[in-house]
């Protein structure tokens, strides 16, 4: 499970890039905005510090709860791993129990597997909309039923975003610093590349998985920051005109003009319905 420490920092940068997305990024905030606003801030620095207190003061029970149940269904998986081994005699003798050994690490593994995978937009929930770790999870859910292509795309484009940043640029570094170092005479005539180029493929990985867990929970939290926009929000308030252009929502409106009210919901027709019958009782009234 990941520490508390880590879930904090996670949801830290959620919350800031929460704060931007509704702030910074909204329409008509131009380039000079945004400029005189980082330096107010001080790159950024103060609104990190706001949210990572608002984090540790307000919301470190749920981060300690999620990695709770990450780690109880870890406990379970070395259990049942330890019944495994110490039945090992028994299960060579009844293809029953090991079948039934062999479907409950199984199924331990997906409910673990589950768990990590809701708590990630959990996090990003509470740390957007100042909820507890449940309510993420109940928003979580609703967010996958409703949009589960939507959800799957995000997986990709972080998997490859993984696979772009995290795993290639430490090996092109190792790759430049071994044929660098292997070219320099004064280098090689008393020191392998090797050793050196390994080092730098260590340091390089640690740095790109800072990098990628920053632009993972970025994705992850703009994602979410635009569903929630177009579901409170009609027309979307805070996205910004580069958003509301790659989402097509104004190509959209336009297409649709006078043919969208065909597609109200029935719910909606009658809240309109009923709305414009009370103004109209209400003026009847207030007539002479």
């Amino acid at each position: 499970s990941q520490p508390a420490p880590f879930l904090c920092q996670y949801t830290t940068i959620a919350a800031t890039v929460a704060h931007w997305f509704v702030t910074d990024n909204a329409p008509g905030n131009g380039c000079c905005h945004r400029v005189s606003t980082a330096c107010a801030t001080g790159g950024g620095l103060k609104r990190v510090l706001d949210s990572s207190w608002t984090v540790i003061s307000r919301h470190l029970g749920s981060m300690a709860f999620g990695s709770a149940l990450v780690a109880i269904c870890q406990l379970i998986r070395l259990i049942i791993h330890l019944i495994d081994q110490a039945t090992k005699d028994a299960q060579e003798k009844s293809m029953l129990l090991r079948l039934i050994i062999k479907c409950t690490q199984c199924c331990v593994w997906c409910l673990e597997k589950t768990i990590e995978f809701i708590s990630s937009y959990a996090y990003v929930f509470v740390a957007i909309e100042g909820k507890n770790f449940c309510a993420g999870c109940k928003d979580t859910f609703k967010l996958l039923t409703k949009y589960p292509a939507q959800v799957a795309v995000n997986q990709l484009v972080k998997s490859l975003l993984t696979i772009l940043l995290g795993w290639s640029t430490p090996i092109i570094c190792a790759l430049v610093s071994y044929y660098h170092l292997r070219g320099s005479d004064w280098f090689t005539d008393s020191y392998s590349p090797f050793y050196s180029s390994l080092v730098v493929l260590i340091g390089a990985w640690f740095v790109a998985s800072g990098v990628v867990e920053v632009y993972r929970c970025s994705i992850d939290t703009i994602y979410l920051s635009v569903f929630e926009d177009m579901e409170n929000n009609h027309p979307p308030k805070f996205m910004s005109d580069s958003l509301r252009s790659s989402f097509g929502v104004d190509k959209a409106e336009k297409e649709a003009g006078n043919t969208k009210e065909r597609y109200k919901s029935s719910a909606q027709k009658k809240e309109e319905r009923a709305t414009i019958k009370e103004a109209d009782e209400a003026g009847g009234l207030a007539r002479p």
